[in-house]
């Protein structure tokens, strides 16, 4: 039988350990990975933040563009937008179920033929299943509630003030500066849920004299805008452009449901939000 030498067997064994591991250099093998998810982890998380935002954003563009396309067939007309109407933009109520998954209140709906898909209605960032059940809404968007035939509720939102019927129209606010789709604030909590139609109601007049009003109360958000993304709101405009409202009060992103008491003695993003639906000179 072959034997190995002595030295055959050394090197045979210094191969053997150069190979090896020690217990010391795994632990600072695994320090260094814990280091550095760390380090990477809130990056990633900041990325896909930004990510869902800017898919929301993209939302808001495309229903926008709807909105234009079907004012081209319609003779300008911005389209309905009308709170359980028959016929609206879009139709029926997502505060809770069955509302919430009710598809057909979308495919049947005035913009459906032109936005061609029924995902650009529902941010990326709503991954919330409302409470109870493991649904979640098809729908986060809303119309400002000066845009479009409301076909009765103005009365109760802005008495006396004509809504925009055609997207000529629009001219006070500017084209610019108006708003057009709302990203509006949902919970799993159908009470806690501000979206509840088609139709985001901000009051024109309000009880302070501050705010140049004389009746309903003072300080209210009637509907809120989300806030899902971070410290700021997600709006289109009727130039076609969505962009971020950066929040200038420190409750506004914490806002739940509706007819939500702002700061006084006067709330700046109430303000904003207002300056962007009504003729800022008669704030």
């Amino acid at each position: 039988m072959r034997t190995l030498s002595a030295n055959a067997r050394s090197r045979g064994e210094r191969r053997a350990t150069a190979r090896a591991f020690t217990l010391i250099e795994l632990l600072v093998v695994i320090a260094i990975i814990a280091i550095l998810a760390a380090l990477l982890l809130p990056a990633l998380a900041g990325a896909k933040r930004t990510a869902l935002a800017t898919g929301c954003v993209n939302n808001l563009k495309q229903l926008t563009i709807a909105g234009q396309l079907y004012a081209n067939d319609c003779a300008d007309a911005i389209a309905a937008n009308a709170p359980g109407g028959p016929v609206s933009w879009v139709t029926g109520s997502v505060q809770g179920l069955p509302g919430a998954t009710n598809m057909a209140d979308i495919t049947n709906s005035l913009l459906y033929t032109y936005a061609g898909s029924a995902k650009i209605y529902q941010c990326p960032g709503d991954a919330l299943f409302i409470a109870g059940s493991s649904a979640q809404r098809i729908r986060d968007y809303s119309v400002s509630c000066m845009m479009g035939a409301s076909l009765g509720t103005a009365s109760d939102v802005h008495p006396g003030i004509q809504e925009n019927l055609k997207f000529s129209g629009v001219q006070s606010p500017g084209p610019a500066q108006a708003l057009l789709f709302v990203d509006e604030q949902t919970a799993a909590n159908p009470a806690q849920t501000s979206l509840d139609d088609c139709y985001f109601a901000i009051n024109y007049a309000h009880g302070n004299a501050t705010y140049g009003g004389s009746g309903g109360t003072e300080f209210t958000w009637r509907n809120v805008p989300s806030s899902r993304h971070g410290n700021f709101g997600q709006f289109s405009y009727v130039d076609g452009h969505a962009a971020k409202v950066k929040w200038l009060e420190p409750k506004t992103q914490s806002l739940q449901g509706g007819y939500c008491t702002g700061t006084p003695p006067m709330d700046l993003d109430l303000k904003q939000i207002w300056q962007s639906i009504y003729p800022p000179q008669q704030w």
